[in-house]
């Protein structure tokens, strides 16, 4: 039980990485004279980017290794950012820092599976849980330590934690078994990060860079097609692709996170120019959201234990349920109980769908599973990126209510890619026994 909740850990330090920053970023503005836009996504696009890299090298190096190196870089990013200086020294800080959280995110939930065994499902349910509570509580942890030590210790609290994670790591966690191979896919390695740095930092842009950054992560796409074709150890291995499992939960991964992200965002908008809420009331309304994640967590397995496609399915009809309720209510009732129960409908089925797709996407062979954990991973951060971005370039002109839909429509899209004929691994066994 103590690997897991280590492993937990750094899934809680990663997404506390992302959201605790806000509520500084008027702080840093103030003091370093920057607005604090690249001091979240240059943390997202080196995080987003490099997970598949990090997923490989796990595989190769073995995870523990990675896992101690991300904390190593965590740590030291974390102190550089702040101690910085001027702003560019700390969106520098900081891009490495997404660096550092990117190696540690892939291993340790490879690591987390591999220790859990047949209590995948339960383990995979303590990582979406985890996440839910460093995305509601990094809000209210950064403001109180702005207000109480400055914004600088919300950087700087981070390197005892990964010192505490890296003491847990290496006294708790076994290794994992290495993956063989003939040498690292350099050209494909730098292709791939490429393609997904740009392709995050494209649709967290606004107006024509939109449109420059899409196509130049295209054409970085085609490159890494080319070079994967030639390589001897390619980066993605062929099976990667054609394994539907996996391909499948990244895609509802994607889909998870760009419609709850994309509602959580347009909720947060209605609860101020709406409802009237101070930036803080409204906070503690789509707190909702987060404990509805915790819940939706705790109850997947025994909803359709060993089925992950059912977990999928019935969460992304929450998520899309939910979306339009929020729209249906809001219209009806505008008032912040209805509010927060759409928001609590929505996290439920978060939590239900991210712990299918997570139990789906790493239940493949073990010598692959940093890249299964990555590409999973990747799915998400793009995700999230891609709904927000693109609600709230509609949500200018039609409201929160076509924030809802859009965020309905994305939901329900997804249901027709959560049936990979996604049968679990036992039950699969059992059908070639039977033949």
């Amino acid at each position: 039980m103590l690997p897991i909740v280590v492993l937990c850990g750094a899934e809680l330090v990663n997404v506390l990485g992302v959201t605790v920053v806000v509520p500084a970023l008027p702080a840093i503005a103030d003091d370093l004279g920057t607005s604090g836009e690249l001091v979240v996504t240059g943390y997202a696009a080196a995080f987003g980017g490099l997970l598949i890299l990090a997923g490989r090298l796990g595989d190769r190096l073995g995870h523990r290794r990675v896992l101690m190196a991300g904390l190593a870089v965590f740590a030291t990013a974390s102190a550089a950012a702040g101690l910085a200086p001027s702003a560019p020294w700390l969106v520098a800080a900081r891009c490495v820092q997404g660096a550092g959280a990117a190696a540690m995110i892939p291993t340790a939930l490879s690591l987390l599976v591999a220790h859990a065994g047949d209590r995948h499902a339960r383990a995979v349910a303590w990582w979406t849980a985890v996440g839910a509570v460093g995305g509601g509580s990094g809000f209210l942890v950064g403001g109180v330590l702005t207000d109480l030590a400055g914004w600088r210790w919300v950087l700087l609290v981070n390197v005892p934690v990964a010192v505490v994670l890296a003491i847990g790591v290496a006294t708790t966690v076994r290794p994992a078994p290495r993956q063989p191979g003939t040498g690292l896919d350099v050209a494909g390695g730098a292709t791939v990060t490429a393609a997904l740095i740009v392709l995050v930092l494209a649709v967290s842009a606004n107006g024509p860079a939109v449109v420059a950054g899409l196509a130049a992560a295209a054409l970085l796409a085609v490159a890494f097609a080319l070079v994967e074709r030639r390589a001897r150890d390619p980066i993605c291995p062929p099976e990667t692709w054609s394994d539907r499992r996996l391909t499948s939960a990244a895609a509802v991964a994607l889909v998870n996170n760009a419609s709850t992200g994309a509602a959580v965002v347009v909720a947060a908008g209605y609860a101020q120019r709406e409802l009237g809420l101070s930036p803080s009331a409204g906070g503690l309304v789509l707190l909702s959201f987060n404990a509805a994640v915790i819940a939706g967590s705790a109850i997947a397995t025994r909803i359709a234990s060993g089925r992950p496609a059912r977990l999928m399915t019935t969460g992304l009809a929450a998520i899309a349920a939910a979306a339009l309720a929020l729209v249906a209510a809001t219209a009806a009732v505008p008032s912040t109980a209805t509010l927060s129960a759409g928001l609590a409908l929505l996290g439920a089925g978060l939590g239900v769908s991210a712990v299918g797709s997570t139990t789906l996407g790493t239940s493949g062979p073990e010598r692959r599973r940093g890249m299964s954990s990555a590409l999973i991973n990747t799915g998400a951060q793009i995700g999230t990126a891609a709904g927000v971005a693109v609600v709230l370039a509609l949500t200018g002109t039609g409201g929160h209510h076509t924030g809802w839909l859009l965020a309905a429509a994305i939901a329900a899209a997804g249901l027709a890619i959560a049936r990979p004929g996604a049968t679990s691994p036992a039950r699969r066994a059992g059908r070639l026994g039977a033949c």
